[in-house]
């Protein structure tokens, strides 16, 4: 199934609605038919030109239901049926009618328009609605007029400005959107709404302080409670019943292919109301909308009149609520009370290059006038044209000036040229001219320079506390080395995503560190959304691809597949607050530096981190937390920092579509680390529970089951011991390593070190392999990457250069912290036994 829309999926209106729609008709054609093959896309930004051809398309890739949303569409997609009959065509909003291949349908939004005209008709204060619609015709009409009637029942004085814009889809032209919007600002109505399938007029409405309506989809948890009420579909219920057709019976050939359906079918409805909305109006709102539902309410009821007067329903009559009776009374009028002022018109593109315009939002009248001799306009200009330059002249209505013939000059303004009556009064003002140019592009500079420098300190923190942030692009020696110019260029774009979000949240940076920034801000929330904002921008980079190749630096996603996780630089972030010991200010430089523990103790948190990741203190996460209600913190273990006396509680903090980076980094990160919190003695899984704890390109470090104790699930069936494999593409199967020597219960890990040297053909790699003795109590929590207990490690003695056997206690009452831990079989084993724990 291809759903093909002529807008955007962020629009929040129409074709928001329909990929949502074919999201859960997916879902709901998987849960009905398990054994059927159901492939669906929603196709974007369909034009009305490129339509035949993205039909074409979608059938040679051999797609058998194709549904077309615009009303445009129609024409096109009929001819496309009678080419493929084999293909099954629905078209939304149209009329015609076609083969066995061939279903119109539409859903009765006259129902919902109605509902929410009720709403703005009791909520303006001022009995003045604005209403901009998308092209001037009956189905528009309809639309509009059902909400005249709605506004009119709640208040009888309610009034109507409308005029339209020849434009379904806003984002195309968001300068006529906007442009209407603005025009009706001038009138003194309150409520602006519309059907124009975008947010900006909408938007452009809301931020002049007015209030609206949403169309087709529910706005309130985008734009907020000046959205009094939204008009919704729910096309799924429309559509799912040909969907279930062509599956059971591969045709629609016994359905109903002339469908127009309500409220009634749940095919249409609206929106709860805004806290705005009083709840007296909100209940009889949902009287309403009940009546729709369970007695086929109807809205055209007489007597109504047009904006002429003339009686178009009579009283005590009633227009069905079918296509045929609507449609035979075309609905080619407006309301009573409306006052149309026809085509909005962008004023810019209306009037011809060469001239200068008035335009009247009352009356919405544009008068175009060129420019006079002398004056240019490129593109049309409100009020007046603008003159041309010294020894440039032009003709009335000119779009452009022209130089000065060679030996004449001319004043600004001009309309003709002249020959200079002496030479050198030429030659000494070319002279002036390029001394004062000259001038004002140093003086430019300067100010320039120094504002810049001023702007910045401004921002420095200059007393009291402030938020230490430090960053580090993790491995990247290694990338430098390996990728040349290609890391100078990723370099250059981290550079540049740190600088603007400095930029952006009134940070200070007094230093660059290498590779990595050292930041101060004044707002620990400005702190945690720079880091946060940061990682996002990170992934979005266009990076090199040779950056890209790079295992440190490849793609990857979660168990989904529809969220990156990592994509390019890796960079370790960590914070914290407090008050410096020392405020530097280089006189020299006109720079501020900062020194004590707070900055330290900042560069100690980022050092322990992983790359992508955002660590900080708990002071920094309780004042942060009420204030980032998106962002989620987790709480992280005990750390021991060099130079710092007590051990530190660590947070990380993570937008949402990246917070599957904490277990990734918990297992693949070369720094992951087994640790259990104090107190903490429920495992999550049982002791032998397959996990890949390690997973980092060029290492691999598994826990595995031993052979005499098989997993089993719940069913009986024994588990796998292959390792999870990764969320953007399968491992090799030669990466899975597991020790069949130990007959004992123990845990095996097998390590692949970086940098393997080259092996003969057909021989695989040597590695170098620990087998743990496995103490009682010791179990592995598959969900978090630890261990229940701390072991001592007793022993460790080579049997031979490939395999060393490491012992370990149990840990009885002598528990030590995991830092200890790691500090002293670090000390006592070598690099080994640190890689181990």
């Amino acid at each position: 199934m291809a759903i093909l829309v002529p807008g955007r999926l962020t629009d929040l209106s129409w074709s928001h609605a329909f990929g949502t729609c074919r999201v859960s008709m997916h879902k709901m054609a998987e849960e009905r038919y398990p054994g059927a093959q159901i492939t669906s896309v929603t196709d974007t930004d369909v034009t009305n030109d490129l339509f035949s051809s993205r039909v074409e398309h979608w059938v040679q890739q051999g797609y058998n239901l194709i549904v077309g949303s615009s009303f445009d569409y129609q024409d096109d997609l009929l001819a496309a049926s009678l080419k493929y009959p084999n293909v099954s065509m629905i078209h939304v909003t149209g009329y015609l009618t076609g083969g066995a291949n061939f279903a119109q349908v539409d859903a009765k939004m006259y129902q919902p328009q109605y509902l929410a005209g009720f709403v703005a008709g009791s909520m303006t204060k001022t009995d003045h609605i604005c209403y901009i619609k998308s092209f001037d015709f009956a189905l528009t009409k309809r639309w509009f007029n059902a909400y005249a009637l709605g506004a009119r029942r709640a208040n009888p004085n309610a009034k109507f400005t409308v005029m339209h814009t020849n434009s379904w889809i806003a984002h195309t032209d968001k300068d006529i959107a906007r442009g209407a919007t603005n025009a009706m600002a001038q009138h003194d109505c309150d409520i602006i709404s519309g059907s124009i399938n975008e947010d900006d007029m909408y938007l452009e409405s809301m931020d002049q302080g007015r209030l609206t309506t949403g169309f087709q989809t529910d706005w309130s948890p985008y734009i907020g409670e000046q959205v009094l009420i939204s008009t919704k579909f729910n096309w799924e219920a429309l559509l799912m019943p040909f969907v279930d057709e062509i599956i059971v019976n591969g045709s629609l050939a016994s359905i109903d292919r002339h469908q127009w359906r309500g409220m009634d079918d749940l095919v249409c409805d609206v929106s709860q109301c805004s806290v705005r909305v009083p709840l007296s109006i909100r209940d009889e709102v949902e009287v309403l909308r009940q009546g729709f539902i369970h007695n086929n309410s109807k809205v055209f009821c007489g007597e109504i009149r047009d904006n002429e007067g003339t009686v178009r329903v009579p009283s005590g009559t009633c227009l069905d609520n079918n296509a045929g009776a609507l449609q035979a009374n075309a609905f080619e009028w407006h309301m009573e009370g409306t006052t149309n002022l026809g085509l909005y018109q962008l004023p810019e593109r209306a009037c011809n290059a060469g001239s200068f315009h008035t335009y009247d939002a009352l009356t919405n009248t544009l008068n175009c006038f060129p420019c006079p001799a002398g004056n240019f306009a490129r593109i049309s200009q409100p009020g007046q044209c603008t003159p041309c330059n010294a020894n440039f002249y032009s003709k009335e209505g000119a779009g452009s000036c022209t130089i000065c013939p060679s030996g004449e000059f001319s004043n600004p303004g001009a309309s003709s040229c002249s020959a200079p009556s002496k030479w050198w009064a030429y030659l000494v003002g070319v002279l002036c001219g390029l001394v004062a140019l000259l001038l004002i592009v140093f003086l430019f500079a300067v100010c320039c320079f120094y504002s810049k420098r001023r702007y910045n300190l401004r921002l420095a923190p200059k007393r009291g506390r402030v938020i230490a942030v430090f960053t580090d692009v993790e491995k990247s020696t290694e990338l430098t080395h390996s990728l040349g110019n290609n890391m100078k260029k990723a370099m250059s774009l981290h550079n540049k995503v740190i600088t603007r979000n400095i930029r952006k949240f009134r940070g200070y940076s007094p230093k660059n560190l290498g590779d990595g920034y050292f930041i101060v801000f004044s707002s620990v929330t400005k702190a945690v959304q720079f880091c946060t904002q940061t990682q996002m921008d990170l992934v979005h980079q266009d990076w090199p691809q040779a950056l890209l190749a790079h295992p440190l630096c490849q793609e990857e996603c979660d168990e989904s597949g529809d969220h990156v996780l990592f994509r390019g630089l890796r960079v370790r972030m960590g914070m914290d607050v407090g008050y410096p010991s020392q405020y530097i200010y280089n006189r020299l430089l006109s720079t501020y530096d900062y020194s004590g523990n707070v900055i330290n103790k900042a560069a100690r948190i980022e050092g322990a981190g992983y790359g992508g990741w955002v660590l900080m203190t708990t002071e920094v996460m309780e004042e942060a937390a009420p204030n980032l209600k998106s962002t989620v913190f987790h709480k992280e273990n005990m750390m021991k920092l060099k130079g710092i006396a007590e051990p530190v509680r660590l947070w990380s903090a993570w937008e949402p579509p990246l917070q599957r980076r904490r277990v990734r980094g918990l297992e693949s990160s070369e720094k992951a680390q087994v640790h259990l919190e104090e107190g903490d003695d429920t495992p999550n899984s049982s002791p032998n529970t397959p996990r890949k704890i390690f997973g980092h390109p060029d290492q691999l470090f598994d826990i595995v089951a031993p052979k005499d104790e098989p997993q089993v699930e719940k069913s009986g069936t024994p588990l796998s011991h292959t390792s999870e494999s990764s969320l953007c593409s399968s491992p090799d199967e030669d990466e899975q390593i597991v020790d069949d020597s130990p007959k004992s219960p123990t845990l095996t890990i097998s390590v692949a070190p970086a940098g393997l040297p080259s092996q003969p053909e057909g021989e695989a790699p040597q590695f170098a392999k620990y087998r743990l003795s496995k103490p009682s109590g010791m179990t592995v929590n598959t969900e978090r990457s630890t261990l229940s207990t701390h072991p001592h490690i007793r022993e460790m003695k080579g049997k031979s250069s490939s395999e060393r056997v490491i012992t370990f206690d149990d840990i009885g009452k002598d528990r030590r912290s995991d830092d200890d831990h790691k500090a002293g079989s670090a000390a006592e084993h070598g690099d080994d036994a640190q890689s181990m724990v």
